[in-house]
Order: structure tokens, then C-alpha cells, then sequence
């Protein structure tokens, strides 16, 4: 018999008690009850990412207000340039 620490003596595999997490009510995870985080969960306008997130958004607004902006003139300029 070979020194397999994942077999017990007579040769079935080995059954540990020892939870690798536990969840808050001090019962170990299973993978209907999964452990559960050690944090809030990061979001796109949290923490870190805040300033980079808003700062994206109000450039892609004030692209879209200028590229609507543009669309009244077009008739204009289209008669302007003879039809181009």
C-alpha cells in the first residue's frame, strides 16, 4: 500500500471535517451557500473608479450634445457649399 494522504488506511479516499470557509453563521460553505465575500463588491462608480467613470460619461454626453448641435446646420451648409 502506497502513502497516499488522500486515502485512508483501508484504502477508501479520506474525509476531512475541516471547512475551507465558513459562512456568517459559522456553518462551512457548500455550493448551495458559497463563503461570502471579504468586501463590498467593486463597482464602476466606486472607489477607485469614480473619477474615471464620471469623467468618461460627460465626455461621451458633451460628444453627442456637440454632434446634435451640428444637425440643424447641415441644410445650411449642405446650400452653402452647392449641394456637397
Amino acid at each position: 500500500m502506497t502513502d497516499d494522504p488522500t486515502r485512508s488506511s483501508s484504502g477508501s479516499p479520506a474525509i476531512t471535517t475541516e471547512p475551507t470557509a465558513v459562512v456568517s453563521d459559522g456553518r462551512a460553505a457548500t455550493a448551495d451557500r458559497p463563503a461570502e465575500s471579504s468586501g463590498p463588491a467593486e463597482t464602476l462608480f466606486s472607489g477607485t473608479y469614480a473619477a474615471a467613470s464620471s469623467s468618461f460619461a460627460a465626455v461621451m454626453f458633451l460628444t453627442g450634445l456637440a454632434a446634435l448641435a451640428v444637425v440643424p446646420t447641415l441644410p445650411t451648409a449642405a446650400r452653402d457649399l452647392d449641394g456637397v
